[in-house]
């Protein structure tokens, strides 16, 4: 039965749209109007999709939506938030 409802139902489609609802509290038309924004880029590195969808980035406390980026670069904002100290010692590794 639940297969058949979400096919019958959108789908992932509608499954996203209410995600942007229910945990980021914007319309799909205003992820249209992020995106295109950004004019279609990542807001983080500036690259394109490549055929995935953006995801909404945001604040943890405020819940305030940033902008669209790739998932990596979703994962690497967390991770520069929570170790602010170590973004200065990654840059500094990296230049060696």
């Amino acid at each position: 039965y639940s297969l058949k409802h979400y096919r019958e139902n959108g789908g992932r489609e509608k499954s996203w749209v209410r995600k942007l609802r229910s945990l980021y509290g914007i319309t799909e038309k205003k992820y249209a109007a992020m995106l295109l924004a950004q004019d279609g880029v990542c807001a983080l590195c500036g690259k394109t999709p490549n055929g995935s969808r953006l995801r909404v980035e945001h604040d943890h406390d405020t819940k305030k939506v940033r902008g669209l980026v790739h998932g990596f670069c979703n994962v690497a904002i967390g991770w520069a938030e929570r170790h602010p100290g170590a973004v200065e010692r990654l840059r500094a590794y990296v230049r060696q």
